[in-house]
């Protein structure tokens, strides 16, 4: 499926009934008990509601209704996935994201395309038509713009590094206005105000969030804004910027920027309420969605057999991993998608007979790290760059708590990935995290009793480019230089890195992990999505040249490593079926995949495979129903200064 992206225009709107509750009045605009939708936007005449209603992952509607009320109508398209639907300024175009121009079945890119619009009647007066030769990158939040005079789109392109380019609204040549290291993740792509130049945030070598602004007319671009933290999108004025966040006890709320990217504040919105877009904020309103999908906990054996379900829920609830012993799961209760999430983070230590062990809540802000029969680890995490970002340790016979280290490296921009391929709990009696110490980045492990030694150091600058595969000693990462991209192997913590394969510098990777025994690594790289595997003798000396698989899916992610080292567990989306599902994909035989829950017809977005390799347990979603909503930027901004005052 389509990452889920949402426009946001300039309306006029009628009055609606505000959510009750709220801090902020509100707006809802649609509501169902039994269709999810997403990614609502509003013609810039406020007469009619756009939205996508989600049927598969391989099928989803456009649907279009009176802004004041009325009966809903689909908008004819041809039977395929659709993202982000926006309106030019003037409404008489709408574009989308689609892989609708995709050649054969090997293409698997996106496409911004765009058809000409009624306002009047509310109705597509032509067929969609590709308006981008390449690639789009549909994920992430201002996936695309389109110009303040309706006659450009600017875009991010897939597939060729991550150039930014600009295309006519009808399609035709693009230019490249600039080329950001992929390794950066540029995103939030902006106009400012008279259309003469762009904006986009991408990370800074340190974690800092930059700001760039490149001239329509050329040039290089130009850090205009530098901040520690996400800034989200620019609203029109040029002067704040939005981003939804959750606070470090769990609730959600809209943080707001000021031009020099300083935090103006933040004010609560409903819990779950997704307010973000492929085009910049530029409108007097801001339009979202809101699910109400919820999970059970579902176990099912890796080699076959029945699945049982563990663990029923009424919020979404997320699999968190293994006790090392794989005794018990544990399982974090209430998460982000469900609008039954209370905030209250709790973890739920569950026997393989589904039954509850404990429950353990956190302290705020409190997330698993790892877990055994006398402790829970739990870190703490402030915003990216800061030094609130701590370890601690809960003793469960007594509830103390005890801080084991800090201040620790924030998990966004990269981690440290165990043998097998977790990224999360324990191997064997330790888990790993990374520190920073001055100009080196320390990678480390510890023990629940608080014994910590060091794995290795490596320049700083890796903190945000790269992820980290351990394997006892030994160490494999990705080191982007600006002729290559360097698969690097070190043992010890004084060996020389040795260089395994040099990629051209834009290569995207997707992930990396050590086999169980070290003698076995796997790379995914994507653009097309193909993984490598690479042998190594015991001393960790490669074998031979890597072994490419393509494999039969369309995308897949979240592979770990059997223990035998014999296959690969992932979430895979089969070509043809209309959910995803948890795969054993033999090295034996990579052509003829098993699909573990075939006989789960619920979409599965990640799961935890057990220490001995025998079972997965995942969370099986339930849909129940979506709404739409809507609020001022006057009345967020209001709200915003009234709580740096301390109230009205």
């Amino acid at each position: 499926m389509l990452t889920r992206l949402l426009a946001v225009v300039s309306i006029v709107i009628p009055p609606t009934q505000p959510v009750v509750g709220q801090s902020l009045p509100i707006r809802e605009l649609f509501t169902s008990d039994t269709m999810d939708v997403v990614q609502p936007t509003i013609s810039p005449d406020g007469r009619w509601l756009v939205f996508v209603q989600l049927v598969s992952n391989h099928e989803s509607r456009l649907l279009i209704r009176p802004l004041a009320g009325g009966a809903i109508r689909t908008l004819p398209a041809p039977k395929d996935d659709f993202v982000g639907p926006a309106f030019t300024p003037r409404g008489d175009r709408l574009l989308l994201v689609s892989s609708l121009p995709r050649r054969d079945a090997s293409d698997q890119k996106n496409y911004l395309v765009g058809a000409p619009f009624d306002t009047e009647t509310g109705t597509l007066t032509g067929p969609f038509r590709q308006v981008t030769l390449d690639g789009i990158v549909s994920g992430g939040n201002g996936g695309f713009a389109i110009s303040p005079d309706g006659n450009l789109v600017a875009y991010r392109a897939c597939c060729s590094g991550s150039a930014i380019r600009v295309v006519p609204v009808a399609g035709g040549n693009a230019r490249t206005l600039a080329e950001p290291d992929p390794a950066t993740r540029p995103a939030a792509l902006a106009w400012s105000p008279d259309g003469k130049a762009l904006y986009y945030n991408a990370m800074g070598a340190q974690g800092d969030i930059l700001r760039f602004r490149v001239e329509l007319a050329g040039g290089a671009p130009s850090v205009v804004v530098r901040s520690p933290e996400p800034l989200g999108l620019l609203l029109g004025d040029n002067l704040h910027s939005l981003v939804t966040v959750r606070s470090p006890t769990r609730q959600w709320a809209l943080r707001v920027f000021d031009r020099v990217g300083a935090p103006a504040g933040q004010v609560p919105i409903p819990s779950g309420l997704i307010l973000m877009g492929p085009s910049s904020f530029a409108g007097k309103y801001l339009v979202g969605f809101r699910g109400n999908t919820v999970t059970s906990m579902k176990l099912a054996p890796v080699e076959g057999g029945p699945i049982r379900t563990v663990l029923d829920g009424d919020r979404y609830d997320w699999p968190q991993g293994w006790t090392a012993d794989g005794r018990f799961m544990s399982i974090a209760l209430g998460g982000s998608r469900s609008a039954a999430d209370t905030g209250a983070y709790q973890l739920a230590t569950v026997g393989m007979d589904g039954q509850l062990i404990r429950r353990t809540k956190l302290p705020e802000g409190g997330e698993l790290v790892a877990e055994d029969d006398e402790f829970v680890v739990y870190r703490t995490d402030g915003p990216p760059k800061t030094k609130d970002s701590r370890l601690y340790r809960l003793t469960i016979k007594d509830g103390t708590i005890k801080e084991l280290t800090g201040p620790v490296l924030h998990r966004a921009g990269g981690g440290v990935v165990s043998a097998g391929g977790m990224y999360y709990g324990m191997v064997g009696t330790e888990f790993y995290y990374r520190q920073l110490v001055g100009d080196r980045l320390q990678l480390r492990a510890m023990t629940t009793a608080g014994d910590s030694r060091l794995l290795r150091e490596v320049p700083a600058r890796l903190a945000t480019r790269t992820s980290f595969s351990v394997y006892r000693d030994r160490l494999a990462y990705l080191d982007p230089g600006p002729d290559s991209l360097r698969l690097q192997v070190t043992t010890g913590t004084n060996g020389a890195p040795r260089t395994i394969e040099a990629f051209p510098p834009r290569t995207r990777f997707e992930g990396h992990a050590w086999s169980h025994d070290g003698r076995q690594l796997f790379l995914t790289l994507a653009d097309p999505q193909r993984l490598l595997l690479y042998r190594f003798d015991p001393a960790g000396l490669p074998l031979g040249k890597p072994r490419e698989i393509v494999l039969p899916f369309e995308y897949w992610y979240e592979a770990f490593w059997l223990p035998d080292g014999t296959g690969l567990t992932m979430i895979a989306q089969p070509r043809g079926m209309a959910m995803t599902h948890v795969a054993l994909v033999r090295l034996a035989d990579p052509d003829h995949p098993i699909l573990i829950t075939r006989d789960d017809p619920a979409n599965k977005w990640g799961y935890a495979l057990s220490p001995d390799g025998k079972y997965v347990v995942y969370p099986s979603e339930t849909i129940n129903g979506s709404s739409i909503h809507l609020l001022e930027v006057t009345d967020v901004l209001k709200a915003v200064k009234e709580s740096r005052r301390g109230g009205p």
